[in-house]
């Protein structure tokens, strides 16, 4: 019985190793300030999302004319996917950031309700790289320059 145990571990970890992982890192700069990051090690096939975020309470319109507080999601939500192909590192991502740039106040009848104003970037792609290079890709409107850096290595 400890024969087959042991067999079974042993081949478990064995597989467990023989999977291929990729060291990913990202940043995310706005006008040359970086506002978020990420690095990890993941699986090859295997997608990780990347959540960072902060919850701000804001005054939204309910139903019978009463105001309910409500979550606005500002920073960054990703995902990536790396897989190790012969011709290098594909990676598939999504990443959305949103920033809050002003919170303006209305009137409706006696309520009082916030009207949030964001901004933000939002990127979706595969590529191809080879082991151990950076791509970049850039995005200016409105005088606002956004700048998503990726690189992979094999490990």
């Amino acid at each position: 019985m400890k024969a087959v145990v042991f067999a079974m571990v042993t081949l478990l970890v064995g597989s467990a190793s023989a999977a291929e992982s990729v060291y990913v890192t990202t940043e995310l700069t706005r006008n040359g300030e970086t506002v978020d990051s990420f690095s990890g090690l993941i699986v090859s096939g295997v997608k990780r999302p990347h959540r960072n975020i902060e919850l701000r309470k804001f005054r939204d319109s309910g139903s019978q004319n009463k105001v309910k507080l409500a979550d606005l999601e500002l920073g960054t939500t990703s995902s990536i996917t790396p897989v190790i192909t012969g011709a290098g590192i594909e990676l598939s991502y999504d990443v959305n950031y949103v920033r809050l740039m002003q919170m303006d106040t209305a009137r409706m009848g006696n309520l009082v309700i916030d009207q949030p104003r964001t901004e933000g970037f939002k990127h979706s792609s595969s590529v191809l790289l080879f082991d151990g290079e950076k791509k970049q890709y850039r995005s200016i409107e409105d005088g606002v320059e956004y700048v998503y850096t990726l690189s992979a290595t094999k490990r």
